[in-house]
């Protein structure tokens, strides 16, 4: 069902995003087959529409339940494969559904900074989630970096995807998340 609502609503968005935001996708070589993890800045409301531009496969977000839990909305988020986080407590609820869809050869989309960066362009502190995610499950992070933050009619915006971070059991997660803040901002 997830798949088929991501299926449906992704030529829609897609139609949106080049007509409103006409993106500029650069290092689309660098996305592998199979199971990523993408870690994204998040400077907008939009960055999800910009992200869903870079695979034509279907997109698990992580996504808070303020947003999630909204009726209407929070359907078609439910809809299209959006995984509900509560960013107050731990949620291994939301952590074993990311977990299996990596299992089953899916793409989830992390905001590492944990919400939308509104103040600057410079990143804010990384939460652990993403390294942690690509160290139980094996599968590389691609690091995104949308340059200019995104609003309705507003050219120029670059999605730029980098090479693809791996995590192993044994490495530092501190050090592999400073690496993957480094991977993004190194574009901004």
């Amino acid at each position: 069902m997830n798949n088929i609502g991501f299926q449906i609503l992704r030529p829609i968005l897609k139609l949106f995003s080049f007509i409103c935001l006409n993106p500029k996708i650069e290092g689309k070589e660098n996305i592998p087959k199979g199971a990523y993890i993408i870690a994204s800045n998040h400077l907008s409301w939009l960055d999800p529409i910009l992200i869903g531009n870079i695979t034509p496969r279907t997109i698990h977000y992580l996504g808070k339940k303020e947003l999630v839990d909204i009726p209407v909305f929070g359907w078609i988020l439910r809809f299209m494969g959006t995984i509900r986080i509560d960013r107050s407590r731990k949620n291994p609820l939301a952590k074993k559904e990311a977990i299996n869809n990596l299992e089953k050869g899916n793409i989830i989309c992390i905001f590492p900074e944990g919400t939308r960066n509104k103040q600057s362009m410079e990143l804010k502190d990384f939460k652990f989630g993403a390294v942690s995610f690509a160290s139980k499950t094996g599968v590389p992070i691609i690091p995104i970096t949308i340059t200019k933050r995104p609003k309705l009619f507003r050219y120029g915006i670059k999605v730029i995807v980098g090479k693809p971070i791996y995590v192993k059991e044994t490495d530092s997660l501190e050090k592999k998340n400073n690496e993957l803040k480094k991977a993004i901002s190194c574009y901004l």
